[in-house]
């Protein structure tokens, strides 16, 4: 079961593991614990849910079904600012004088 902020189509930040920094969709709840995710970015994986963080930014998903990967990049490109939001790395970086805590997603 997925938290409650975090519903089909949201945009996450996934936080550890190989893909760390990196943005993914939610798609489904995979197994207890993990949500099944993908971006153009990082490919169809199961995330534990504690290593993701929602934003408030959302695709809409009802259309994909069966090939999750490239029926969701047909969606994503569809949107460039979107595409380019999906492609960039989250990170923190302290030149920018923003601390970790007052950030909002």
């Amino acid at each position: 079961m997925a938290p409650r902020n975090i519903t089909p189509g949201t945009v996450v930040i996934i936080l550890c593991g190989p893909n760390a920094g990196k943005r993914a969709v939610y798609i489904k709840p995979a197994t207890t614990g993990y949500l099944t995710v993908a971006g153009p970015s990082c490919p169809v994986t199961r995330v534990p849910r504690r290593h993701c963080v929602a934003t408030s930014t959302k695709v809409d998903v009802s259309s994909v079904k069966d090939e999750i990967e490239g029926e969701l990049n047909t969606i994503i490109k569809k949107d460039l600012l979107l595409e380019e939001y999906l492609n960039t790395p989250f990170s923190l970086n302290e030149c920018l004088g923003v601390a970790p805590h007052e950030l909002t997603f």
